[in-house]
Parts: structure tokens; sequence; C-alpha cells
């Protein structure tokens, strides 16, 4: 991107009175893999990945500003916006299994009714785990100097960026010295999000213990305890982008611990 400066360094804010009309162009191509199985006693499993890739120039709808979690540079040139989208995450596994525990009537073990199946029959245990890459930063700049409609304002990108695993953590998540502030009324060269730079990526491995509990064939109590981030595995968040703020380069947030949710319906 040549920079450019803007056509009314003077002029403040500008809204744009056609906004909500669609523009720009997008792709996104896949290949996706899904393996299902049921095995014997009642357990059956899924497996599902996908390795993607998504383009487009901004996400949103025309209007001059933001689109999601980045601005517009030069609403004069828009085809420069063309990068990698916002949400594109590369690799996504995911795995559930479902596992009727062989305790209860109809099951293996204690295969009758009564009070015993009530409290300890009936029982069925399901899991969901998933393993995604990250998305790609964001950069923009703590001033806005570049004097365009209401544009964005990102750096110039001097490297990559790229810090390699043993010297990349929350304290430093890519090297700040590869990008500086563009001069005032000029536009930085960098894409509107990064090609080799990613947010951490996440784990997540969420359960639910259910069961249900009938009087009659139309009254029954369902029961269910459901645990996220069962692990209670950290996930970092997205580290600071701002280039020429304070902590630049750094992860200060990230998902919260493990999670348990009691449920009881009565359907009647």
């Amino acid at each position: 991107m040549r920079n450019r400066a803007g056509p009314y360094p003077n002029v403040g804010t500008i809204r744009d009175g056609a906004a909500g009309t669609p523009v720009g162009n997008s792709t996104y191509e896949a290949l996706q893999i899904r393996m299902q199985r049921r095995f014997q006693h009642g357990f059956s499993s899924q497996v599902a990945y996908t390795f993607s890739k998504s383009l487009d120039q901004f996400l949103g709808n025309l209007s001059f500003g933001s689109f999601n979690s980045t601005s517009v540079q030069d609403n004069n040139n828009t085809r420069a916006e063309k990068s990698l989208s916002v949400f594109n995450q590369p690799n996504k596994l995911n795995w559930a299994f479902i596992w009727q525990l062989p305790v209860g009537k109809g099951r293996d073990l204690l295969n009758r009714g009564g009070w015993m199946n009530v409290l300890i029959g009936g029982w069925n245990l399901s899991t969901l785990s998933s393993l995604e890459s990250g998305m790609p930063l964001v950069m923009t700049t703590a001033q806005n100097l570049t004097g365009s409609i209401d544009g964005g304002s990102r750096p110039n990108r001097l490297a990559s960026g790229l810090l390699s695993g043993s010297q990349r953590g929350i304290t430093e998540w890519f090297n700040p010295a590869a990008f500086v502030s563009p001069a005032a009324y000029t536009f930085g060269n960098d894409s509107r999000t990064e090609p080799a730079l990613y947010a951490p990526g996440a784990i997540g491995i969420s359960a639910m213990l259910q069961k249900e509990i009938h009087f009659g064939e139309k009254r029954w109590i369902d029961f269910r305890c459901q645990a996220g981030n069962v692990l209670n595995h950290f996930n970092p968040g997205a580290p600071n982008t701002n280039i020429g703020s304070p902590g630049v380069g750094t992860i200060t947030g990230g998902n919260g611990g493990r999670g348990l949710t009691l449920t009881l319906k009565v359907h009647y």
C-alpha cells in the first residue's frame, strides 16, 4: 500500500449516509473431515477436523469507520484491505463422545427398576473437547494521524515480528520493534490482519452427566450436571496490538476457570 495523505486533513469525523449497503467480497476454502462410530455397550464417538482459510476485504456493511475489530485506512482504495479474515482459524479439531453408563434398567448391570434404578441407573455421560488455532492479530496505532475520512491507522511493518516458541510468552507474544507508527498524513504499510502473527490457540473440554427419571409416560424429571473447562485449563487471550501504547505485545487476559451448572427440569 503506498502512503498517501488524507484528502481533508483539517476535517474531523465524517459519517457516510449510505451505511448498511453490502460491499466487498470474501472467499472461504476448507478441508473438512468427520468420522463417526457407534460402539457396543452404549458408547458412540465423533471426531471432526477442519483445515481452512478465509480472506475478505472487511467484515460488515458499508460505512466509513470500523468493521468488527478492524478499520479501513484508505476509503478510496478498499481493495488494499483484503487480507485474512479476523475470524480465520486454520485448524479446528472437535471430539465428542456419549456413553450410556452400563447400570440400570435396560442395561448390562442391575437391569431392573425400583429405587436402585432411580438412584444409580440410567445415567449418560457426554463430553466435548476442542482444539483450535488462534485468530490473526490486528495491529493498530496509539495515535491516528492519517487525516483520512474517519479511517483506521495501521503501523509500518519492518519485519514479521514473529518470535520463536522459546521466546514467545504472555509478557511478549510478538516483537513490538518490528512495527513503527507511520508519519503524519500517511498510511501504514501493514495489512489489515497479520499473515503470520496469531493470537494463542485454545483448548477446551466440557462434560455433562444426565439422567431422566420417568413417572408414567407423560411425566419425568430431567437432571443435568454440566461442567465447562473441566481441566481448569488457562487459555490466554489476544495480546495488546496497539503500537505505541504501554504494554504492547503483552497478554493480560484469558478465559475463565472451571464452571459447574446443575439443572433440574420437570416435564408434565
